[in-house]
């Protein structure tokens, strides 16, 4: 991080910065020696200063957490018939799988391309260990959306996040060219503008070479 508008002595900056945490390191505290350099000509500091800072880092999240150490499993259902621009309706059991009583909070991801968010039942359960909650999520398609789509419901509790994914299969409707076509109208008739303009300019061309 460079100070560039120059910093005499006596004077302090607050300075911002971001690093990338290297692969393969433990959950736990590290320390960063912080020093600096100075009097920066021709593409070299020529000067550097004698005091340095250690400053704590904690790193947290990196060690894999192994099966028997899973706090929450997530099952889903259909509850409903899979159409276009119909309500659809799932059911998402979350267990937890952990040996205390948890609070989780619940959210629904990944749908905003083809779908809207309608409801969920309950957004914030506490579960003992053991135990589960099912929760009931009301998501409306959008009119013209056919094919495979995905979403993923979430369990959040503290720094853990359990996901699960649910692939939704709509059947292809014709509805969806015809909106298509009705949306891209302006986009048509340029076209068939630009198509009668080169077959005019063919005519015209074929008429002055046979003159």
């Amino acid at each position: 991080m460079e100070i560039k508008q120059g910093l005499d002595q006596g004077d302090s900056q607050a300075l911002s910065f971001n690093f990338q945490i290297p692969t393969g390191l433990s959950d736990k505290y590290y320390n960063l020696e912080l020093t600096s350099e100075y009097d920066y000509s021709n593409g070299v500091y020529r000067d550097f200063s004698d005091i340095s800072t250690s400053v704590p880092l904690r790193v947290f999240g990196c060690t894999a957490s192994s099966d028997s150490e899973s706090f929450a499993s997530i099952t889903a259902n259909l509850q409903s018939d899979v159409k276009a621009g119909e309500d659809l309706s799932v059911s998402a059991t979350i267990r937890n799988t952990g040996s205390q009583s948890a609070q989780f909070t619940i959210d629904v991801k990944g749908y905003s391309d083809w779908a809207k968010l309608n409801s969920i039942s309950d957004r914030l359960v506490t579960i003992a260990a053991g135990e589960s909650k099912t929760v009931q999520i009301s998501i409306l398609p959008n009119s013209d959306v056919a094919g495979s789509q995905t979403f993923s419901i979430e369990a959040r509790s503290g720094s853990q996040v359990q996901t699960k994914q649910i692939v939704v299969d709509f059947p292809g409707s014709s509805n969806a060219l015809v909106n298509s076509l009705k949306t891209n109208t302006t986009a048509w008739i340029i076209g068939l503008v630009n198509v009668i303009l080169i077959i005019l300019i063919i005519i015209v061309a074929v008429k002055l070479s046979r003159n």
